[in-house]
């Protein structure tokens, strides 16, 4: 409140500035990466009781975040500067090397769309993904909010949201799978998304999420409550039947087991618990539900015929892969070549695509999707700044705080699945938060402390950081 009352009595510009606390700036970044993480829960009220209590539709819920979160980190980036804690925009970036790649990044998205023509599909997407330029400049947003919030209380409160909000999206559809009921989902599967890929990311990112936390945290209770969301969320994977999900999981079990024995300096057995709970949660599902044997069975003999076809017979492959992702790979590989430096746009070579593969107007790789609507150039500096966020963890691994390890343990499994998936307007955002909490830089004091100092600034962590 004194902040505020400080706020009102400001004569100008520069005083208003300075009598901005950062901590108001925390509080802000928190409520736009709350009113993101909350939008299930208003769909859910939606579709449970047909009351429209929210008057903001999911698929535009980023464009608001683009919109006030762009305002908010103009302030903030105003603030520093004001407090000359950079020499020049030289000193900035070369101290913030993954703020410089993602911006070239961003600069070649927008140089590809001005060219290609600025339509309401380069603009905003197609109606069913909502990821055109505007889209995908809300995920950097929300990167950067993530990237400046220091407060712990309010990371660790942000966590434990989404968390509990997971926990009682994934208890529903498996009580509807085992009651035969499709009110909630069809099959069980799909659930509040569009496809039950889409719900599968979902499940993924709150996997990884529950398993950091019970690494994490010290309190035993909290422990127990993260290992039994986090049994939950591999059960409801095993009924959604997302392959490259649970596949990405196993990987980021291993992941996690290395990346946190080289941050504690030692193998701890405590990473050992979630491998082996998915092992035990795996073998339950396939023994007591004979809709997920079907599914594991035809997953592995899937994966096999796979593999075969590769060695033996390219053709074979093209119509035995999920969702014929080689035709999706050797058009759009295709569609690169055309226009290699600034691609078509986004989602420009949807209805190519889909005529040629009958399937997909997306190729089922991130990675790919960003070369062919802004060029290589783009998606290799995405790339960069991504290796950027975990070359630098890697660096400072003895350093890391429990959030940046969360943010890049579950940022990794998003990227991992990227190479078979699609980005959407409501998955895509939790990659960028939490690599923003990945990269962020926590001072020890910070754990205990709600000191609103320049001391206790992400942002000015980073310069003695890199």
């Amino acid at each position: 409140m004194n902040s505020l009352r400080k706020f009102l009595k400001s004569k100008s510009l520069g005083e208003a500035l300075d009598n901005i606390s950062f901590n108001a700036f925390n509080i802000t970044a928190f409520i736009l990466m709350l009113l993101f993480i909350s939008m299930p829960v208003f769909k859910f009220i939606y579709d449970l009781t047909l009351m429209d209590i929210f008057p903001v539709p999911w698929s535009k819920c980023n464009l608001y975040v683009l919109c006030i979160g762009t305002v908010f980190l103009a302030l903030y980036i105003f603030k520093i500067i004001r407090m000359k804690k950079y020499r020049s925009m030289f000193d900035f970036f070369s101290k913030n090397r993954a703020f410089l790649f993602f911006g070239i990044f961003i600069l070649l998205m927008i140089i590809s769309t001005a060219i290609n023509g600025f339509t309401h599909l380069s603009l905003f997407g197609t109606s069913y993904r909502s990821e055109g330029l505007l889209g995908y400049l809300s995920y950097f947003v929300y990167f950067a909010l993530a990237y400046i919030s220091s407060n712990q209380k309010l990371i660790k409160t942000f966590m434990y949201i989404f968390t509990s909000i997971a926990a009682i999206l994934e208890i529903f559809p498996i009580i509807d799978y085992f009651s035969e009921s499709c009110h909630f989902s069809i099959g069980g599967a799909i659930f509040l998304f569009s496809h039950h890929n889409h719900y599968g990311y979902y499940l993924l990112i709150s996997m990884i999420t529950a398993v950091m936390l019970f690494i994490t945290e010290k309190k035993l209770w909290l422990k127990i409550l993260f290992i039994i969301k986090f049994a939950i969320a591999v059960f409801g994977l095993l009924i959604n039947n997302t392959f490259g999900c649970q596949l990405a999981a196993m990987v980021t079990l291993l992941f996690i087991v290395i990346v946190y024995s080289l941050h504690q300096c030692k193998f701890k057995l405590i990473t050992l618990i979630p491998i082996t709970v998915y092992v035990i949660t795996m073998l339950f599902g396939y023994f007591i539900s004979d809709g997920i044997k079907l599914n594991i069975n035809g997953n592995f003999h899937q994966m096999s015929n796979d593999t075969n076809a590769l060695t033996d017979n390219i053709d074979d492959v093209e119509f035995s892969t999920g969702v014929s992702r080689m035709i999706l790979w050797e058009n759009t590989l295709d569609y690169i070549h055309e226009k290699p430096l600034l691609g078509f746009s986004a989602d420009a070579t949807g209805e190519r695509l889909l005529a040629a593969s009958n399937d997909s107007d997306r190729c089922h790789n991130e990675y790919l999707n960003y070369a062919v609507s802004y060029g290589i150039p783009a998606a290799i500096f995405y790339i960069a700044g991504i290796m950027t966020i975990y070359l630098r963890g890697l660096c400072r691994r003895k350093e890391l705080s429990q959030f940046n390890l969360i943010g890049l343990c579950v940022g990794f499994a998003y990227l991992v699945s990227a190479f078979v998936g699609n980005s959407m307007y409501y998955t895509a955002p939790f990659l960028f938060i939490m690599l923003g909490f990945g990269y962020s830089k926590y001072s020890p004091e910070d754990e205990n402390s709600d000191d609103n100092t320049i001391e206790n600034l992400t942002l000015s962590e980073t310069i003695s950081a890199e």
